[in-house]
């Protein structure tokens, strides 16, 4: 069974493996911080992936990988900044 990816498939899935470092899968100690960190990878890129496919005023493909960059960045803050508030004030 070959699977066929479409572009934003192929995308997508070379961004995952991309920020989602292979040094860090492989340290000896398993950290929560990895599983944090795996975790908020993957909400951000689908943040960033059905934010930027809902806006219709970008129509060139450079306005729509920057648009996902930005709603990338923006959820990733966003999450530091809750896991943060929560370590924060539960410790």
């Amino acid at each position: 069974m070959i699977l066929k990816f479409e572009n934003s498939q192929k995308l997508a899935l070379t961004m995952a493996l991309m920020l989602i470092s292979p040094l860090v899968l492989a340290a000896p100690e398993k950290t929560p911080w990895t599983t944090y960190f795996i975790l908020g990878t993957i909400v951000s890129l689908v943040v960033a992936y059905v934010c930027t496919i809902r806006q219709k005023s970008a129509e060139s493909l450079a306005v729509k990988v920057l648009l996902g960059g930005l709603y990338f960045w923006v959820a990733t803050f966003i999450q530091l900044t809750v896991v943060g508030a929560i370590y924060y004030f539960d410790g």
